[in-house]
């Protein structure tokens, strides 16, 4: 077991380690607003962020079917058991316009024109294409009558933070679950990692694979908003010798290919690094993938570690044993550009996705494209 100096409380540690994602933290969270003054608090500030009358919003539910139009996260129904506030949380799994339209036309039937709100609760990093996603949806629906807004999770939990009065604070209080919430949110979004040591080649990886997994989860975010596109869906496994991965697929940084970051425990037994990029042998574009092991295979950096294997090009992204926490990410997701960047980008490209492996600021303009699954 890893010790730090500094405590971390149990949710934002078991986190990445016993995989508690969005639906753990959707409910932690309808947990806590089952209080009442954490109820009203979140609804006065949703009334004045969105300027409408949420007062007939009698009880707060999550995970509610709605058969044709999904299921919400947490609804806010009326005493006549009207959605008059959808609230969609989302971590780094895919948001798409459909599902927030789907919302929109589940309010605009059920409500009878009673004001009405969906609300994308998003992190920080996804706030800005979560609203570009919703006027899109609001596009879609047009006349739909709900007020919609964007928040991030840190947002919501200061305004719930800010209401807890001096009764609600203690070992055994709202405000220590607040704390664990908190903690969970960050390390889902932040990400939350003691060094790996040992783990960090080798089959030793094995034994923090829930933390590794939630890194994939995380860096593959993270390049996704870098780069302007949207991450596929996980994909899902017969095996679990390459997993998890998410497709990427961009017009801009290598033309025509699909790329994924992810795990791979064959390589790994031989005692290098577990995480690997893949570039897909499927792709848009049928001598996509023959560009780039061309370019990397002239690349003093990359070319004596590429591996060819089941016809995918293969390129290992190093786990710096000593890293934590947010600097083990920007490490993953630095190579990952660079790699991008080596892989053959026209001139332009591997300019602008240079500044984004120098700053992170001004991600190139790439053309975002629907995903297929290239399975």
């Amino acid at each position: 077991m890893n010790f730090t100096d500094e405590h971390r409380p149990l949710l934002g540690t078991l986190a990445g380690r016993a995989g508690l994602g969005e639906t753990f933290a959707t409910e932690a969270l309808g947990v806590i607003l089952q209080h009442a003054r954490m109820r009203a608090a979140m609804l006065d500030y949703l009334e004045n962020t969105l300027a409408i009358d949420l007062s007939g919003v009698a009880h707060l539910f999550t995970e509610v079917d709605h058969p044709g139009f999904g299921r919400t996260d947490i609804e806010g129904q009326d005493a006549a058991g009207r959605p008059l506030l959808i609230i969609e949380a989302k971590f780094g799994a895919t948001l798409t316009v459909d599902q927030a339209a789907r919302y929109l036309a589940l309010q605009e039937r059920a409500c009878g024109g009673r004001e009405s709100a969906l609300v994308l609760l998003m992190p920080d990093a996804r706030t800005g294409d979560a609203q570009h996603l919703m006027r899109q949806a609001e596009s879609r629906m047009e006349g739909a009558r709900s007020a919609t807004a964007t928040i991030s999770w840190a947002q919501l939990l200061e305004v719930l933070g800010g209401a807890l009065a001096d009764d609600d604070r203690g070992a055994r209080s709202l405000e220590a679950d607040l704390i664990q919430v908190r903690a969970l949110v960050d390390a889902r979004t932040r990400y939350v990692l003691a060094p790996l040591g040992e783990a960090a080649t080798g089959e030793e990886w094995q034994t923090r694979r829930a933390e590794l997994v939630g890194l994939v989860d995380i860096a593959t975010q993270q390049i996704a908003d870098l780069l302007g596109v949207w991450r596929g869906p996980q994909v899902a496994r017969r095996d679990i010798v390459y997993a998890p991965s998410y497709y990427l697929k961009a017009a801009g940084p290598v033309p025509g290919t699909y790329f994924s970051l992810g795990l791979h425990s064959a390589f790994a037994s031989e005692g290098v690094t577990p995480m690997w990029l893949r570039f897909h042998k499927v792709t848009g574009e049928r001598r996509a993938v023959k560009r780039v092991r061309e370019s990397l295979g002239d690349h003093p950096r990359y070319a004596s570690v590429l591996r060819r294997d089941g016809g995918h090009l293969w390129v290992p992204v190093d786990l710096d044993s000593q890293l934590a926490d947010e600097a083990l990410v920007e490490s993953v997701v630095e190579q990952v550009i660079a790699i991008l960047v080596a892989a053959g980008a026209e001139a332009a490209d591997a300019e602008a996705l240079a500044d984004v492996s120098a700053d992170g600021d001004d991600a190139p303009a790439v053309v975002t494209t629907a995903m297929d699954d290239p399975r």
